[in-house]
Parts: C-alpha cells; structure tokens; sequence
C-alpha cells in the first residue's frame, strides 16, 4: 500500500521473513534501509529469508545493509528462492556482504527470475554474483546488473557467480574483481546455458579470467559478447569480443538474431533497443525505453 522506511531498525531487530510461501505484490512500492548485521556462521538472510513456491513481484529494495562475515544464501530480496517466481524486482545503492553464495538480489536460488535488477555493492567470498550468487537449476530472463562484485574466493561473475540453469537476454554493466579462479564479467563459471547476453564490466581476477566467462564447464553459449576495451580482456571462456564501437552497433546484434524494437526478422517481442553510437543495448522496459 505504500512504501517502508526500515532504517529505525539495526543489527539484528528487524525480524526477517523466514520462510515464506504465496504472493508478495509490492505494487511498485519501495522496501528501504532493510539493515543486517551478524558475525556469527547464519544462513538465509535477506528480507525474506527463505522462500518456495512463492511469487514475488513489483517491488523496490533501496539502500539494503547486509555484512554477515560468515553468512551463506544472502540477498537483498532473499537469501534462498526455489520452485517460485520473480519478477519486476530491483535492488538499488547499498551493499550486501558474506560468505558464500550471496547476490545482491537472491543468494541461491532454482526459480524464474524475470526483469529484475541490481545496483549494489556486493562482497563476498564464493560464489558471488551482482544479480545472483548460485543460480542452481532456475532461469534469469531479461534482467541486469549494475552491481560492483568483489570476490576473495572462486565463481565470481558480474551478473551470476556460478550458473547451472539458464540465463538469457540479460547483461553486466558493473565492475567485478576476484582474487581467486572463475572471475567473469557476466558469469564466474558457468555449466547451464547462456543466451542473448553481454557485458562491459571491468574485470580483474587472478586465474582462469574472462570478459564474459572465468570457466565454462560443458556449457553452452550462444550470441553472446562482451567488450573487450571496458573489460580489459581479450581472452573468456565462451562468447565473442567486440570493441566498444562494435558493441554500440545495432548490426552486430541483429546479425546474431537479437530481437530490436522496429524490426520483425528476429522477433516481434521487441526485448532490447538502442541508442547507436552512444550505448549499448538496453532492455526494453528500462526507464529510458519507455
């Protein structure tokens, strides 16, 4: 009905959603200040903690504080999400840290994740991603990360740190650095499918590192790029490298069947569009394409 303001509650005082099942309608509202802070081993931290047959949906998380040194299955929106439905979530500004499989949307999740976002600072040790830290079996569609990832362990990737599921139309803008193996702008290591993607994150890793992929595994990627002046690499494993003028090119997209707003021969869902010479493909339901 409105938005909420959580920022008279710190520490531990706000009473997460531990476990959560049915529809949560955020009707475009705003969930702001949602603060957690624990030095302790804890698992399933986010506003809901846990959720499993849910669907969650037209909501705003601004401003999210989470530092649990020794958290597992962290995430603004939720730390763990299986069997349910997101969409039309985003998470903005703010900074989200822990251990192991922490994202700055959802930590873990085996759902369908469709036209969300992510704009926050996330540290973390491994698996490490700036939408999602573990994608385990689920789908990510149409969604993006502007997120800076910083990961000490391995699987950290700019949009997801370790993908066993299936991503596509989806892209990385942020910065991502990994000191450890499986550093990759849009997917630390990847073992599902990768579709329709890009990214011109910056990155810095230390073993198997690339502009789109640290490692891919069995995966299978098609049409997808990445950049390799932003990224500072030239090298991924999986993908295509373009310069920055290529990737602001509508041609080179429509040329590997990327469906534009204008144009029928890829499609007529009308997904991305673009500013030519001046950016790179944006969703179609971006403030700016509307």
């Amino acid at each position: 009905m409105k938005d909420i303001d959580l920022s008279a509650y710190t520490g531990q005082d706000f009473n997460i959603i531990g476990y959560f099942k049915g529809v949560f309608d955020g009707n475009g509202h705003t969930i702001a200040n949602f603060t957690y802070t624990l030095e302790e081993e804890v698992k399933n931290i986010g506003i809901f903690g846990y959720a499993n047959w849910a669907h969650i949906k037209d909501l705003r998380v601004n401003e999210p504080n989470i530092v649990v040194t020794e958290g597992r299955y962290v995430g603004a929106l939720a730390g763990s999400f299986y069997n349910g439905v997101v969409t039309r979530c985003t998470v903005e500004c703010g900074r989200i840290s822990g251990k192991q499989y922490v994202g700055g949307l959802i930590g873990i999740h085996s759902s369908s994740i469709t036209e969300c976002s992510s704009s926050t600072i996330v540290l973390v040790d491994t698996e490490s991603g700036g939408l999602v830290g573990y994608n385990d079996d689920g789908s990510v569609s149409s969604c993006y990360s502007a997120a800076d990832v910083t990961g000490t362990g391995e699987d950290t990737g700019g949009l997801i740190g370790s993908n066993y599921g299936i991503i596509q139309l989806s892209n990385s803008t942020g910065k991502v650095v990994g000191s450890h193996i499986h550093v990759g702008g849009l997917i630390g290591e990847n073992i599902g499918n990768i579709s329709n993607c890009y990214s011109k994150c910056a990155v810095q890793g230390g073993t198997e590192v690339g502009g789109l992929v640290g490692h891919n595994y069995w995966g299978e990627i098609t049409s997808c790029f990445w950049d390799i002046e932003t990224s500072g690499w030239t090298t991924s494993s999986g993908g295509t490298d373009l310069t920055t003028d290529e990737m602001q090119m509508a041609s080179t997209f429509l040329e590997a069947g990327w469906d534009f707003v204008g144009e029928t021969d890829n499609g007529t869902e009308d997904i991305w569009w673009i500013l030519e010479g001046k950016d790179y493909p944006r969703l179609w339901w971006e403030d700016e394409g509307n």
